[in-house]
């Protein structure tokens, strides 16, 4: 519609031209008229026209029929009825493997590293060499002993032949001094020779003995000059190479037996003393095992039955442990206590080495809690929101206050929550469906703080384009 311009009643296009020229002259009102021409000023008799039109333009506007009202949708979604649930809390601690066990492997004697026959991180069986320590002084020590071990003992033949000879002038001497064949002197002098030949013999003898403990003391410290592992385990540590001068009891090598105990040792913090005891379940984690399946894997037929689901999120790498040992003693600078997990012997099976990187989740205690799939929340703004469905399956968008993400895992004595690692999931209490722009764990559990009340139906995986105000479908 054109717009029209409106001119004050002083105008002399408003008077018209006669009133015009009697008010203002005829020169004024031939220069206003000029001008309303050149501006293209609309005259007051056009006006009924332009009202006119707009009347029945709005007539035929009021005659159109109302916009028609959207019908729901019906879609299939599946869901669960949030009820509370006793949970057990656990705090994660980082912790390091250890073996429980560790052997130091130090030189009988001095001498130079000849020979390397392991490298570190190799897999050793008992009597496996590690390196050598060359020998040959010892070598020469064990041949001179042997040497005068054998010249004794041959020694000792000629003595046992001297006295024997001895013993039978002995025996005709002592007959013929019965008889008055010789005289006592000659008896005495036989005497005293074979008295001194089996004194001798027996010092031969004594000699021949302490030669052969000092051979066989020589050949077993020789024997010390290859070092080899006592254990099965891996070789920690090597602290030679070829070519190197060692002294007698120089610390050459050092290995983790495997064979034994393998222990996962953490810092836990002071305030949770009192809660930590020898023998008490936890659960230990090493995220460089990723073969192992969580314990619990077989019971998550069993909790798709319960009133409200907990998958099984933890890491496969998670398993039952015991506490080993608690150092009761508090480090002054870091407010902390060591604790000491016995790993599964499994998992030492499967590659725990020394030095990897592990957590020991420790319980604190025990808590009601409402639960909420990770993957049921939307994000809607600066809102968590979740697609709630009321008495009659129609889905509303509820907003939601949510606590901290967990990993859910049932075990025997309850559902137990676990931390998620620094880095996964979203890392400020808040979670939601991958596909809204959140990256949580498969399985991850939430728990609601507020917006939400045990009994109420929450759609648990909702798609990208459902809506508030669509209907459930009816279940078979």
């Amino acid at each position: 519609m054109r717009s029209f311009t409106r001119l004050p009643v002083t105008c002399p296009v408003m008077l018209g031209p006669r009133d015009a020229r009697r008010r203002f002259g005829v020169v004024a009102a031939r220069g206003a008229f000029a001008h309303a021409r050149r501006w293209r000023l609309v005259p007051l008799g056009v006006l009924p026209l332009a009202v006119l039109l707009g009347i029945i333009l709005l007539l035929a506007g009021c005659g159109e029929s109302p916009p028609a009202v959207p019908v729901p949708r019906t879609v299939q979604a599946a869901t669960v009825v949030l009820a509370a649930r006793e949970t057990v809390a656990c705090r994660a601690f980082p912790a390091t493997v250890r073996a429980r066990r560790v052997v130091t492997l130090a030189a009988k004697g001095a001498g130079a590293v000849s020979t390397v026959y392991a490298e570190e991180g190799a897999l050793l069986v008992p009597g496996a060499p590690i390196l050598q320590v060359d020998d040959t002084e010892l070598a020469e020590r064990v041949a001179a002993a042997r040497s005068g071990r054998q010249a004794a003992e041959r020694q000792r033949d000629a003595v046992a032949a001297r006295l024997a000879y001895a013993a039978a002038n002995l025996a005709r001497t002592t007959e013929l001094v019965r008889t008055g064949g010789v005289s006592r002197d000659d008896f005495d002098r036989a005497t005293a020779e074979h008295g001194s030949l089996r004194e001798e013999a027996a010092a031969l003898e004594g000699r021949i003995a302490a030669l052969r403990h000092q051979e066989r003391e020589l050949e077993a410290t020789r024997g010390y000059s290859r070092v080899t592992s006592p254990v099965h385990g891996v070789l920690a540590r090597r602290l030679a190479d070829a070519g190197t001068f060692v002294a007698a009891g120089q610390v050459l090598a050092q290995v983790d037996d495997l064979s034994g105990p393998v222990d996962l040792v953490a810092a836990v913090d002071e305030g949770l003393l009192p809660l930590a005891r020898p023998d008490q379940p936890v659960l230990v984690e090493v995220p460089a095992l990723v073969t192992f399946q969580a314990p619990a894997a077989a019971q998550s037929s069993k909790s798709s039955a319960a009133p409200q689901s907990a998958p099984q999120s933890a890491p496969q790498s998670v398993r039952d442990a015991r506490v080993a040992a608690v150092v009761a003693s508090v480090d002054a600078t870091t407010r902390t206590f060591t604790l000491k997990a016995q790993l599964p012997q499994d998992m030492v099976r499967a590659g725990a080495r020394t030095g990897m990187f592990g957590r020991v989740l420790l319980p604190t205690g025990r808590e009601s809690r409402l639960l909420l799939p990770a993957a049921a929340v939307v994000r809607r703004g600066d809102l968590d929101v979740v697609f709630v469905a009321d008495a009659n399956g129609v889905l509303r968008l509820r907003p939601v206050r949510l606590g901290q993400i967990w990993h859910g895992l049932e075990r025997p004595d309850g559902l137990w929550l676990l931390p998620l690692p620094a880095g996964e999931g979203t890392g400020d209490g808040s979670g939601g469906n991958s596909g809204n722009g959140f990256a949580t764990p498969a399985g991850a559990l939430l728990e609601v703080t507020a917006g939400l009340a045990p009994g109420d139906r929450v759609v648990t995986d909702p798609a990208p384009d459902l809506a508030d105000g669509d209907r459930l479908a009816a279940q078979g």
